[in-house]
């Protein structure tokens, strides 16, 4: 799905904020604001101006962190507001304890999973029953189908997601990263690498990916090292269940096995349970969850 995907956004930041007691800090984060661009394709998930946190960290389990975690959102939610903030984002581990509980009380509802591959030897193309499929780079000739094929992903997150709908962004950033991709752009340029899977002939799958480069001590998501990103990933509804998701995720991994990538890396609706069976059943493993606040509330009840 597109909810990382890199577009105009100017952060607002404040200083880091702490709950602290006897022993020290108990809970901390450093809260900031993205505001994005009018026609940005993130708007199809997000807030114009919305919340986020890096490094949102608690020391201990049990209700004291739990109490902690309360006073330090009311802390950051006050940041937010003043900075112009309407929504808000945050993401906690996957294996860590459970911060439903407070996260509820100011407002957020769990979002999505990110899910990791660890790169591996990529499996070679498949055989039997799935033979008459191939896979390839898109070509300009592909654009209408990848349009088709990159709307109906949205499509299907929006009855799965309380947080997803439809803008006009989505379908022209798209476009316009083809043509940069048309022009001769390179994945090493930050253009996309678009895998498609065909039936004979016949585009019944495609995959938007990019090549990211990560430092852990900025975004704290993944350790240090070139990774590829999964933007978007739609097989034609018709020919999901037959093979083509395997057979185009095969493909993706060995498309971006030639950047020396540490893993691969996803997003996938949280409410989606046939996307979670998916993805684990192809190797990821969920490593972060995210949660949204569509709008600030004035305080946690």
């Amino acid at each position: 799905m597109a909810a990382l995907l890199a577009s105009a956004a100017t952060p607002t930041t404040s200083a880091v904020r702490a709950i602290c007691d006897a022993d020290g800090v108990i809970a901390l984060a450093w809260p900031a604001v993205e505001h994005y661009d009018p026609d940005s394709d993130k708007l199809a998930y997000y807030e114009r101006d919305t919340g986020t946190t890096f490094g949102l960290t608690i020391r201990q389990t049990g209700g004291p962190c739990l109490a902690a975690l309360n006073a330090l959102l009311t802390q950051i939610e006050q940041d937010w507001r003043a900075a112009g903030a309407t929504g808000a984002n945050l993401v906690w581990p996957c294996r860590e304890m459970s911060i439903d509980q407070p996260l509820a009380a100011h407002g957020f509802a769990k979002d999505a999973c990110i899910a990791v591959k660890p790169m591996a030897e990529p499996r070679p193309a498949a055989t039997g029953r799935r033979r008459s499929l191939s896979a390839r780079l898109a070509v300009p000739d592909d654009e209408p189908m990848l349009l088709r094929l990159q709307e109906a992903v949205l499509a299907a997150h929006i009855p799965d997601s309380p947080f997803a709908r439809r803008v006009p962004a989505v379908r022209a950033r798209f476009h316009d990263r083809l043509a940069e991709m048309w022009a001769g752009r390179t994945p090493a340029d930050g253009a996309p690498l678009v895998v498609v899977a065909e039936d004979q002939g016949q585009i019944v799958g495609m995959s938007e990916c990019f090549v990211r480069r990560h430092d852990i001590a900025l975004d704290m998501l993944l350790p240090d090292g070139l990774y590829g990103y999964v933007n978007t990933f739609g097989v034609l509804p018709e020919r999901r269940g037959g093979g083509a998701g395997r057979f185009l995720a095969d493909a993706v991994e060995r498309a971006l096995s030639h950047f020396d990538v540490r893993g691969i890396y996803l997003y996938y609706s949280y409410y989606n349970t046939a996307a979670m069976a998916f993805w684990s059943k192809v190797g990821y493993s969920p490593l972060w969850r995210t949660y949204q606040c569509r709008r600030l509330i004035p305080s946690a009840r």
